[in-house]
């Protein structure tokens, strides 16, 4: 679980985030639907409890190979699923709610910076390319209800416009310490000021 303990603390660092309980240590088997690749489970009571279900081929993939554009995918899910983790986590200690939505869109801009900021080890995928491949050539899962559909579209159609406000102003230019800080104060967001914030840059 090496790689996914690197993820989990590269995560941690871009967001200035304090340090949550390793993720390897909440993985759970997928014993409810075979056809699940990725799913954080939640029961709240006196105390939060978590579960996080990762596809084992993504995670075997993940672990052992460099990101390329072949092993995107399992990567992205990978991705997601840790980055779920540590937005309840977070959102949990400072005694904030989250929504679906927030949640989704988080998870899509993430995957979208964790592969960019690892772009020099998979030159074959340029922000414009990695882009138009998550937020352009993506498929849902069959079986989503109507407002599960209609969610994970908002949040792809959202983020697909933030990281094309984020290549305009800092990418192209080079402008990676900007970036990170304009990314941490986009983490704190409630919901409706990230959608005003993207709103106002299409």
């Amino acid at each position: 679980m090496e790689q996914l303990t690197l993820l989990q603390a590269g995560l941690e660092r871009l967001y200035r985030l304090d340090p949550a309980p390793a993720v390897s240590g909440f993985l759970v088997e997928n014993r409810t639907n075979p056809a699940t690749r990725e799913q954080l489970l939640l029961i709240e009571g006196e105390e939060l409890q978590l579960g996080l279900v990762l596809d084992q081929g993504a995670l075997s993939t993940f672990e052992d190979a460099l990101l390329a554009e072949h092993n995107l995918d399992p990567f992205c899910l990978v991705v997601e699923g840790v980055s779920h983790f540590l937005f309840v986590m977070h959102r949990a200690r400072h005694d904030r709610p989250t929504s679906a939505l927030e949640l989704e869109l988080q998870s899509e801009v993430d995957k979208y910076v964790a592969a960019l900021l690892l772009a020099q080890r998979c030159p074959k995928l340029p922000p414009e390319r990695l882009r138009h491949r998550l937020y352009s050539g993506y498929a849902l899962v069959d079986g989503l209800h109507p407002e599960q559909q209609r969610r994970y579209h908002r949040a792809n159609l959202l983020a697909k416009r933030y990281s094309r406000r984020l290549e305009e102003r800092f990418v192209r230019a080079s402008q990676l310490g900007p970036m990170l800080d304009e990314l941490r104060r986009f983490y704190r967001m409630p919901c409706w000021a990230k959608q005003e914030l993207i709103a106002r840059a299409s």
